[in-house]
């Protein structure tokens, strides 16, 4: 799925943003080359021309009797397409969001973040995952973040700068988080949840439940970003450290969290130099034992393994078979 890396930076990010580019030709003209590219070579084949051939025939048509291509005659049914996310019939069922398109914006305020998924996406995105024993969510930017730099975009966003440290994570939009929070909080969402995220330039690994009340049901964050692009080391090594103790198990600041009702639990790296974020280039390797998690694994440029340690899940798991014993 596209991000604003394949497009353009910052894509969609405000209601003023959005404002700004389309009174700007040659700005659209680029967002829609991009997603033409995208729709040409990617978007095709990701759900086998079942909605996404209503393009083809006004994009041949924009083509001229003299072999010329006229693509604003093309942008407007382009722009009008709803349909760039899927899903997949597969086992785990996958469900592939577009994050870019179906933003939720904020129409009193044009400089705030607009949410990743508008009210009528987010309503879809619930009926997907109900009745399913696993399901795997593709979202571009993680849907658990790390706190510690969230509340450090917060207070840029407060500072009305939010394009300057990337304000685009799913809880800086009240109505979008609380949307999606209370979708995994209920009973009937899948007994597991893999989201599959990239963005944000260093990689990690946490598991999520349901904090007070009998939920059986986990959500893993499995983040892996990206192939070429790093985050500052040093700086990532003293975030994670800042969000381990601003953030821990028992700190009173977690009151203050969108997410307090969701319990978040950090794995570390196996191995030296146990950390929670990586922000080595890596690509990821997930594998799966009956629909299930079994390793979390990034693969490095340089040929090296860096693998999660997931048996605090397991540990879990063996808690709540003896409490049903």
């Amino acid at each position: 799925m596209f991000d604003d890396h394949d497009v353009t930076d910052d894509w969609n990010l405000t209601a003023g943003w959005e404002q700004a580019i389309n009174n700007n030709p040659s700005s659209k003209r680029i967002i829609n080359n991009g997603l033409i590219s995208y729709w040409l070579f990617q978007g095709m084949g990701n759900d086998a021309l079942t909605k996404t051939s209503a393009l083809v025939t006004p994009f041949e048509n924009s083509l001229t009797a003299n072999n010329i291509w006229e693509l604003k005659a093309f942008d407007k049914p382009l722009n009008d397409f709803n349909d760039w996310h899927y899903e997949l019939t597969t086992t785990p069922k996958v469900v592939v969001l577009d994050t870019r398109t179906h933003r939720w914006r904020n129409e009193t305020n044009f400089n705030e973040p607009s949410g990743l998924l508008d009210w009528k996406r987010l309503t879809e995105l619930e009926a997907s995952l109900l009745s399913h024993n696993q399901v795997i969510i593709v979202s571009p930017a993680p849907v658990f973040g790390v706190k510690s730099i969230e509340a450090i975009q917060a207070l840029f966003n407060m500072c009305g700068q939010p394009l300057m440290v990337d304000v685009e994570n799913w809880m800086a939009h009240e109505g979008s988080a609380k949307k999606l929070l209370d979708t995994f909080r209920r009973t009937e969402t899948p007994n597991e949840t893999l989201i599959l995220s990239g963005d944000v330039h260093y990689s990690f690994c946490f598991s999520v439940q349901k904090r007070f009340g009998d939920h059986p049901n986990r959500v893993w964050q499995l983040t892996a970003s990206g192939i070429k692009n790093e985050f500052p080391r040093k700086l990532i090594n003293i975030l994670d450290k800042l969000d381990s103790i601003l953030y821990g198990p028992k700190s009173p600041l977690n009151f203050f969290t969108k997410r307090w009702h969701m319990e978040v639990d950090k794995h570390k790296t196996i191995g030296e130099g146990q950390k929670y974020l990586v922000s080595d280039s890596a690509i990821s390797l997930i594998t799966l034992e009956q629909g299930n998690l079994a390793r979390y694994q990034l693969i490095h440029g340089d040929g090296l393994l860096t693998e999660f340690d997931l048996e605090q899940r397991k540990s879990l798991n063996n808690v709540k078979v003896n409490t049903q014993n």
